[in-house]
């Protein structure tokens, strides 16, 4: 049989082209990946007319906006350049939220938006928004841009939140200081920058007139966070990142000159989210609280009836309360939870709620009265003993179970069969 050399050749090379069509084109898909991931990842060169800036937005109403919030502008019209670079982006409809806030696992990420929607944004909310622009030269301009652009790509975006030491105001901060070559030197001036403050005096300045708010943050931060900060550790706060800007020199082009080149107020609120809270606070609530079971004691000491259901339900609650403060300062990776509220917020309290209810107690329900009075007493003595701070609405909770605690005791003793 005769047979076409020249066909014969044509139909292998064509049979090897559809069986290496895979390969190939995985290659070229490879390849064009490749190249467009370089160029992604190679930031765009800055003008010369470009710009970076501190941008500091002001307080909002709910809790976890009382603080302000920080980011950071890039302008450059020529290259058409008008970004805000957020770090404080997070959603509650992230894989397992609610677990890993829990944990202390608390993933946040940069957002980048047009600058003027983001302004927008905060002017719609009535939250001021101020920026300071820096004085750079063009290579610290680029440097800051650069580290940027990096940090938004997906890979780079997210990051472990800490409250006060690697939030939304902090990493600004250290990538400012960063691209500046570290030549900041800050001053802190003002009256804001007093020695000797500890975090949660911090604290206590933007949320005070959110009684409950203070309170239940109070109740879950423990003795870490009454350590004396350093000047550089108030710049977790927005406000105060800002002011010691506005104060401090870089050194640019050689020379040594102010931080901030400028200031520009983009929107000023007239809401003042500090007013006071006119509705019942912690301390109030529970001084009304130690008086009304204070008369009920009296009237058990009269009548010799136990109130076993009032005492059930609120050795309950401090069980419940103790539960949580004792899983969040041992089990997660909460930084400053390690937490002498749990003297007097006992878990055992939970068990002791139930034995309560029981007719037969024993003489280890004596042993643990005392024992839970002694701890109520070194809790009174609050930063005199300890290194932690109580919020003032504790003084009265403390003597409740003081109180409830030593009638119990008096009357399990009046009672030894029970």
């Amino acid at each position: 049989m005769w047979i076409n050399s020249s066909n014969t050749f044509a139909n292998t090379f064509y049979f090897h082209l559809m069986y290496l069509r895979p390969l190939l084109l995985a290659l070229i898909v490879s390849c064009l990946l490749i190249f467009t991931g370089i160029n992604a990842n190679a930031a765009q060169k800055l003008s010369g007319k470009a710009r970076v800036s501190l941008i500091t937005c002001g307080q909002g109403p709910d809790l976890y906006e009382a603080f302000g919030h920080t980011a950071i502008r890039v302008y450059d019209p020529e290259n058409g350049i008008n970004n805000a670079y957020n770090y404080g982006i997070f959603s509650f409809n992230q894989a397992n939220f609610y677990a890993n806030f829990a944990m202390g696992h608390l993933w946040y990420r940069l957002g980048v938006n047009d600058f003027d929607r983001f302004v927008y944004s905060y002017e719609y909310h009535k939250r001021s928004v101020y920026e300071q622009v820096l004085n750079f030269d063009q290579e610290q301009k680029q440097a800051l841009f650069d580290t940027l652009e990096r940090n938004r790509l997906p890979e780079n975006r997210y990051y472990l939140y800490n409250y006060f030491f690697h939030n939304c105001s902090t990493i600004p901060r250290d990538i400012i200081e960063l691209a500046s070559g570290h030549t900041i030197e800050y001053s802190y001036k003002g009256e804001k920058f007093k020695a000797g403050k500890s975090i949660r005096q911090l604290v206590d300045e933007y949320i005070i007139h959110n009684s409950w708010g203070n309170f239940g943050i109070d109740i879950a931060l423990g003795a870490e966070i009454d350590e004396k900060a350093t000047f550089h550790e108030y710049l977790y706060l927005p406000e105060y990142l800002m002011d010691a800007f506005a104060s401090a020199t870089i050194m640019a082009n050689g020379k040594k000159k102010p931080l901030v080149q400028k200031t520009l107020i983009h929107y000023q609120s007239d809401v003042d989210y500090m007013k006071e809270n006119i509705s019942p606070g912690p301390i109030t609530v529970f001084w009304l609280f130690f008086g009304l079971l204070a008369l009920l004691t009296l009237w058990g000491f009269k009548t010799r009836n136990a109130f076993k259901g009032i005492d059930f339900l609120f050795f309950l609650i401090l069980g419940l309360n103790g539960s949580v403060l004792f899983f969040i300062s041992f089990f997660t990776d909460h930084t400053a939870t390690e937490n002498f509220n749990l003297l007097w917020n006992l878990p055992t309290h939970l068990v002791f709620a139930f034995v309560l209810l029981r007719k037969k107690q024993g003489k280890f329900i004596s042993l643990y009265l005392m024992l839970t009075i002694f701890l109520c007493l070194i809790s009174l003595a609050d930063n005199l003993i300890l290194p932690q701070n109580f919020h003032p609405a504790v003084i009265p909770v403390l003597l409740t179970i003081i109180l409830r605690s030593s009638f119990l005791l008096y009357h399990n003793k009046l009672n030894p069969k029970e």
